[in-house]
C-alpha cells in the first residue's frame, strides 16, 4: 500500500514542478524603459510653448541677463 501512495505523491509533485517550470513571463513588453520614457516626456514637453532662460550661472557668475529678450521654441524635429 505504501508504494502506490509514494508513486501518486511523486507523480503529483513531478507534474506540479513541471507545470511551474514551464511557465514563463512571455509578455511582449514594448513599453520604453524608465530612461527612454523620461526622454520621450522631455521631448514632448519641450515642444509645448515658448521657453526663456530664467537663470544661468557659469563658473559662479550670473549671466542670466545675457539672454534677456530671447525666447526659444523647439520644433518637433528637436531643432531650435
Amino acid at each position: 500500500m505504501q508504494k502506490p501512495l509514494f508513486k501518486t505523491v511523486f507523480f503529483t509533485f513531478y507534474i506540479a514542478l513541471f507545470s511551474l517550470l514551464s511557465c514563463s513571463d512571455d509578455k511582449e513588453d514594448d513599453s520604453p524603459s524608465g530612461d527612454e520614457r523620461a526622454k520621450q516626456t522631455i521631448e514632448t514637453n519641450i515642444q509645448d510653448g515658448t521657453w526663456k532662460v530664467t537663470r544661468f550661472v557659469d563658473s559662479g557668475n550670473d549671466e542670466t541677463s545675457d539672454f534677456d529678450g530671447y525666447n526659444f521654441t523647439f520644433g518637433s524635429d528637436g531643432k531650435l
